[in-house]
């Protein structure tokens, strides 16, 4: 995929006119890019960056042509939590936030 999402959280949904283009690379081809990418005048940040992405890319195409990936893990993987847990533990905290302050004032 040639895409780089740089603003996470706008929406899931896209149209198909605005999915990104499908590149499908061998990981010879990818191992080639890489050396290409280093070689480049980039600078070391910019490299890591490319780097990173490429690689996230070909490992995230390769695991889903072995279905070996679920969109929970996925969900792990990026670190996202449901909603439901979020308001679950947004809730327990609440509480004892409020068990405490009522704790500590003596009536």
């Amino acid at each position: 995929m040639s895409f780089l999402d740089t603003n996470p959280g706008m929406g899931c949904s896209v149209s198909h006119k605005d999915q990104p283009e499908v590149i499908s690379l061998t990981e010879m081809e990818v191992d080639s890019l890489k050396q290409r990418i280093i070689d480049s005048q980039l600078v070391e940040p910019d490299k890591k960056i490319v780097l990173a992405v490429l690689s996230l890319n070909f490992w995230l195409q390769t695991q889903l042509s072995l279905a070996k990936l679920t969109i929970r893990s996925l969900k792990r993987f990026f670190g996202f939590r449901t909603e439901k847990k979020t308001l679950k533990y947004g809730l327990i905290r609440q509480m004892r936030i409020f068990q405490k302050k009522n704790s500590s004032n003596p009536t």
